[in-house]
């Protein structure tokens, strides 16, 4: 592995958001349309992932 550690971080940055987005879906937290607010901050979090992994 040339950056190991580079590795872990994005993987555990990854892992997160996901479960704080549920935890706020479980509180009701989102609004009157959980459904919509996850897959917009899922896009969100993917197209951030992708721009973290190519630099």
């Amino acid at each position: 592995m040339r950056f190991p550690v580079w590795r872990v971080g994005v993987f555990i940055a990854a892992a997160v958001w996901p479960l704080f987005w549920l935890y706020e879906a479980l509180m009701n937290s989102l609004g009157p349309d959980p459904g919509k607010v996850l897959v917009d901050r899922l896009g969100l979090g993917t197209l951030i992932l992708l721009l973290i992994t190519l630099s």
